[in-house]
């Protein structure tokens, strides 16, 4: 059995050399590959090429797989096919500078800080929390620019 196995990967070797030596003789001939019709693919390049066109749904958007998971990664479960996700930003809190009381209408001091927006504000105190801003345009990961074709 050893044997016959070492002579089929010495046949397949002497094979893939003659293959490699006939596409050298013969200029480098490009493999032809049938790509199906519906395929979108990203391309470095300024325009699709022939026998595509842009994929206009991905125009400055994230590509985000079809969800098939048995426990879903997207919240939203599997989604109909390039259907469009509007933007998104996940529960979180934001730290307060500290909570501002009025004794009186002229003065104001930091009485604390507070983590908690909602538990900073007590009507009994009638104070207020200051919570800094800070952020982009938008939220998003690191990318790269590619335009989307999609096979006509």
């Amino acid at each position: 059995m050893l044997i016959k196995n070492m002579l089929i990967g010495v046949a397949a070797s002497i094979v893939t050399v003659f293959l490699l030596l006939v596409s050298g003789l013969l200029g480098n001939m490009e493999a032809k590959v049938t790509i199906p019709k519906s395929s979108v693919m990203a391309f470095n390049q300024e325009t699709c090429p022939e026998g595509w066109s842009d994929f206009t749904p991905a125009y400055g958007r994230f590509v985000r797989g079809i969800d098939r998971n048995k426990a879903p990664l997207d919240p939203e479960g599997e989604r109909v096919l390039a259907s469009l996700q509007l933007d998104s930003l996940g529960k979180h809190k934001h730290t307060t500078t500290g909570l501002k009381q009025y004794p009186s209408w002229n003065s104001q001091e930091t009485v604390g800080d507070a983590t908690d927006f909602a538990s900073a504000i007590h009507p009994s105190v009638g104070g207020y929390a200051e919570i800094s801003s800070t952020g982009d345009k938008e939220t998003r990961p690191v990318n790269v620019a590619l335009l989307y074709c999609v096979k006509s």
